[in-house]
């Protein structure tokens, strides 16, 4: 399995197996470009035409030398030192990122994936906004190339709110087609109007609606500046009016080469706590309490996971304290996340308007438990059991596998940390949740936010 930043798959460049799927007026003929971007690829065999030897030249147009790769054995083979050279370095100082791309193994899978993106750090605010749109042009042009060359291909968007890109699938007996992908992925023109209007209107619908809360809490964390303070309606209403030049300009600036800037693994937010209550339509309130986290990088993140699994989850702390005993919610949800510069936990409780005050205050009441007594015994062994096969199942597919470690590559994180979360969250201690909740589930840094119906 590889991981890599920039740079072209194996054989994609020099051997092609499949007919240029490039416009006509975009090859190269008799010797004279036809455009002005990167030497097309030369003919099966890996001579060119006029009988010289391939030029080795990066995918993007006007860089001439080859991007660095990561390299990372899977089932704890030994990593390449470029690998550990640019872990390294990502904590902090930066290096040059451009496309992160993850070809996971497909073992007996019928179904092979692999999924390749572009970081959203140092770029700016109208490129973040429109990278949805600028990914499901990447999916839709290479949906098509694959089609041309007669390859049956399932490509989708990838957004999240540390990089963007795609995910592809195909059968078992096609795989070698996947690596033609990252090759392919620079030669997406543009669209026109009218099918960027068709790609508009999908992307526009597939936006989140329900985090709601989670935006709230991500704007209190990090400010509306960052990338992880963009909330759905001005994503929205930017691409909603987002045009070809806009998007060109977004795709140009995505894939062009930039320092990274990965926050440091204990860099987290901790602004003052603060309460709110806001009227929204509806017939159930929602009691939300939000609190800072720690970044993907950071080994305090496994202590986090196992506080939040306990406290959330059907026979959780809170289900026990606010459904069982005294049936005071609907629904209650509580997780954390982790993100390349940040992270952040929720609890989520749906309630009647008139428990709103006694629910926030059982909330409270149960942080301050778990903070004080953590949690042990037959408890934290169930929690730790139940973080361990989520875990797997999520990487039961080719496709989730591919997806997570393009989050761990987005953070500059290696592929052998995502193999060793089951024995970090294994070695977690009672004392080491108490220290995790007493640090960050702390009123002082709480944002408490209450969603009262407009009609009570």
């Amino acid at each position: 399995m590889a991981v890599r930043v920039g740079g072209d798959g194996p054989g994609a460049v020099h051997r092609r197996a499949h007919p240029d799927p490039r416009p006509p007026d975009q090859r190269r003929r008799r010797g004279v470009a036809a455009h002005r971007g990167p030497h097309p690829d030369p003919p099966p065999g890996g001579r060119r035409r006029d009988g010289g030897r391939p030029r080795r030249r990066s995918p993007d147009a006007g860089h001439h030398r080859r991007a660095p790769v990561l390299r990372a054995g899977a089932g704890g083979g030994r990593a390449d030192p470029l690998a550990q050279h640019h872990h390294q370095r990502s904590g902090g100082t930066g290096v040059s990122v451009r496309l992160l791309s993850a070809f996971p193994p497909t073992g007996r899978s019928p179904v092979a994936a692999a999924a390749l993106a572009v970081p959203l750090t140092a770029v700016s605010r109208t490129a973040v906004l429109t990278a949805p749109l600028v990914a499901a042009v990447w999916a839709k042009s290479l949906a098509d190339t694959a089609e041309a060359t007669g390859t049956a291909m399932r490509v989708e968007p990838l957004v999240t709110a540390d990089l963007a890109g795609i995910t592809a699938e195909v059968v078992r007996t096609d795989e070698t087609a996947l690596r033609s992908l990252t090759s392919w992925f620079h030669h997406v023109p543009p669209p026109g109007e009218p099918e960027l209007e068709r790609l508009r209107e999908d992307c526009v619908a597939r936006l989140p609606t329900s985090e709601r809360g989670s935006e709230d809490v991500r704007r209190a964390l990090f400010g509306d500046r960052h990338r992880y303070g963009v909330t759905h309606r001005e994503r929205a209403a930017h691409l909603r009016e987002a045009g070809v030049r806009t998007v060109e300009d977004a795709m140009a600036e995505l894939l062009a080469e930039r320092p990274a800037a990965f926050a440091r693994a204990d860099d987290a937010a901790r602004p003052p706590g603060r309460r709110t209550a806001v009227r929204v339509d509806g017939a159930r309130a929602c009691c939300l309490i939000g609190a800072p986290g720690v970044a993907l990088a950071s080994p305090r993140k496994f202590p986090l996971h196992v506080a939040w699994a306990a406290l959330g989850g059907r026979d959780g702390l809170l289900d026990r304290r606010l459904r069982q005993e005294r049936a005071l919610t609907y629904s209650i949800a509580a997780f954390s996340r982790e993100l390349a510069e940040g992270g952040y936990g929720m609890c989520v409780a749906a309630c009647r308007p008139e428990a709103l005050d006694e629910v926030s205050a059982v909330v409270r009441d149960t942080f301050a438990a778990l903070a004080k007594d953590g949690v042990s015994g037959a408890a934290l062994r169930s929690v730790k059991e139940r973080l361990i096969v989520r875990q797997h199942r999520a990487l039961q597919t080719a496709r989730g596998r591919a997806e997570r470690l393009l989050g761990y590559a987005a953070a500059g994180l290696p592929p052998a940390d995502l193999d060793r979360y089951p024995r970090n969250i294994a070695t977690v201690t009672s004392a080491d949740v108490r220290s995790a909740a007493a640090t960050t589930l702390t009123p002082e840094t709480f944002l408490e936010l209450k969603l009262i119906p407009a009609m009570s």
